[in-house]
């Protein structure tokens, strides 16, 4: 059994801390979006974990770009996008906002998503311990950790 309130962070309404824990793992199984952990495929995701947790240890601070290039671009291919971009402005009844940036899925089905600025507060001294992140926004993002 999959534990994400250990490995993740949920911020708002969307998923609820009882459904989270108790049927988020089986409701993923069942839309087949629970990727094999064992053999060459369980390699293979251990080689792409291990390398967006070093990704994300060297995001200490920085605005929305940097965001985008070492939390969501690394793992773009993994939820399913082929390609990412940015957004011209749009205009709202506030007046001209950020367009965000879009991913683009094979199939053509399109995600628009703002990063925003990060800052990490850390949990221990050694720089090899476990990091806590901090973003403003609501975004879901897993913890640090072994």
């Amino acid at each position: 059994m999959l534990n994400f309130l250990r490995d993740c962070s949920f911020v708002g309404p969307a998923l609820p801390e009882p459904f989270v824990q108790f049927d988020l793992e089986s409701e993923l199984a069942k839309a087949g979006l629970l990727p094999g952990t064992t053999g060459a495929e369980g390699r293979e995701l251990q080689a792409l974990w291990n390398l967006y947790r070093r990704k994300l240890r060297e995001l200490i601070s920085g605005g929305p770009r940097r965001v985008r290039n070492q939390v969501i671009e690394p793992i773009l291919q993994r939820l399913g996008y082929a390609q990412i971009s940015d957004e011209h402005e749009i205009r709202t009844r506030e007046g001209p906002e950020d367009g965000g940036a879009l991913l683009v899925a094979s199939d053509g089905s399109k995600l628009r998503l703002w990063c925003t600025g990060v800052q990490m507060v850390r949990h221990m001294r050694n720089l090899q311990q476990p990091y806590s992140l901090r973003f403003y926004g609501k975004l879901m993002i897993p913890r640090l950790g072994t």
